[in-house]
């Protein structure tokens, strides 16, 4: 019926008709608006609970993309949605959407720290969509405005946005959490930069007071360094971080993290390993407790060192690590790609490998895990195997 049909028949003037459609529009707009908001959330919810698990999730994944995309559409987004949709689509290995989610969100925001975190996300999303110059410079220009503007954020060390109830960056540090969170060294690695990279992480370095509130901050940036240099010059200065006043905790951290990045892939150092281990267990003995940050920290520790453990062929000590690792809920698809390996070979145990390999692909975009799984010298004599090959793992990397 036309709006004049409806207004004859209800006995009410046309003006009020077309008034109450358009507030019965909107009403009706809002309610289907909250009702995706809460179907993407309960869809999210349920594929991140499978995807803990290590159980098949791209089924999960797929419907709870489907209901982002529609609350895309809609136009309404806020924060928490966009992040927990940012999570989703790099997990789906779908940087195309995430570009697209990204912008929409950015486009109605005028909060700097919005658009910041925005920023660290986008050059991820960039990276993956193998458009590296664009990563590069979306890098450059976040870090330039972090140097130039650091007063103007309020950012948590992780680089999110600052709420209450959450640790606020100091300004001086702002710069050292722009490096690290816009992390791209595949990008700088792709378009031949990578000294230019070395050299962005220095000068922050260099220009950030050695302050013991972003001591965390200067072992991460440390360690990114050492990991492109190689310099034994990095590894001291991590260990000098443990000579600094400060928690026990942290002190054997920064130890046994030097520990582990002493280790090289392929060489089955006996007496280095051991003292990684030996490393990890003095930090684990001083790690307090009901300590969500450190203990989170030492989850990360363990899973380091019996990943480096795993590539350094030092597979004895690797696999109780890694088995306590999955056992805490902290594991991620590596995880059990570092196990598998290390069952392997220790015991040969086609059942438990595959069964390891599985449960790391339900986890990973599939093409990154099997690319990393393929490049591991203690598959090779299952290079030919069809099963192996059937999990997706290419048979020429290996």
């Amino acid at each position: 019926l036309s709006t004049v049909e409806l207004a004859t028949l209800l006995n009410l003037p046309a003006a009020t008709i077309r008034t109450r459609l358009h507030r019965a529009r909107h009403r009706l707009k809002k309610e289907l608006s909250d009702m995706d908001d809460t179907d993407f959330k309960t869809l999210y919810d349920a594929a991140r609970q499978e995807y803990l698990a290590g159980r098949p999730v791209s089924e999960a994944f797929s419907q709870a993309r489907t209901a982002l995309i529609e609350k895309l559409e809609l136009g309404e987004l806020d924060y928490p949605l966009v992040s927990q949709g940012a999570h989703l689509l790099w997990r789906l290995g779908d940087s195309k959407t995430l570009l697209r989610l990204l912008d929409a969100f950015e486009a109605q925001t005028t909060d700097p720290n919005l658009r910041y975190w925005i920023g660290g996300e986008r050059i991820h999303a960039l990276q993956e969509a193998e458009r590296h110059t664009e990563a590069i410079a979306a890098y450059e220009a976040r870090l330039a405005f972090a140097e130039a503007h650091p007063e103007r954020l309020s950012i948590t060390p992780d680089g999110e946005p600052w709420s209450e109830g959450k640790t606020r960056l100091p300004a001086d540090s702002v710069p050292l959490s722009a490096a690290l969170h816009g992390y791209c060294r595949r990008s700088w690695e792709e378009t031949g930069r990578i000294a230019d990279y070395e050299a962005h992480l220095i000068r922050v370095l260099k220009s950030t007071p050695p302050q013991e509130h972003n001591r965390w901050l200067r072992f991460y940036l440390l360690r990114w360094i050492y990991t492109i240099a190689r310099s034994e010059d990095y590894l001291e200065r991590i260990e000098a971080l443990a000579t600094e006043e400060g928690h026990p905790f942290d002190a054997a951290h920064w130890r046994a993290q030097a520990a582990c990045l002493r280790l090289k892939p392929d060489t089955p150092d006996q007496a280095a390993g051991e003292k990684a281990v030996t490393a990890l267990a003095e930090a684990q003995e001083v790690l307090p407790e009901n300590d969500e940050f450190r203990t989170s920290k030492f989850k990360i520790l363990r899973n380091n060192i019996g990943a480096s453990l795993a590539e350094a062929q030092l597979f004895a000590l690797s696999e109780p690590l890694m088995r306590a690792d999955i056992e805490s809920g902290h594991a991620n698809g590596f995880s059990y790609g570092f196990l598998a390996m290390s069952v392997w070979g220790l015991h040969k145990d086609r059942k438990e490998v595959f069964s390891l390999i599985r449960r790391g692909q339900n986890m990973e975009p599939k093409d990154n895990f099997s690319e990393w799984l393929g490049s591991k010298a203690v598959f090779q004599d299952l290079a030919k195997d069809r099963e192996f090959l059937s999990a997706g793992t290419p048979a020429t990397g290996v």
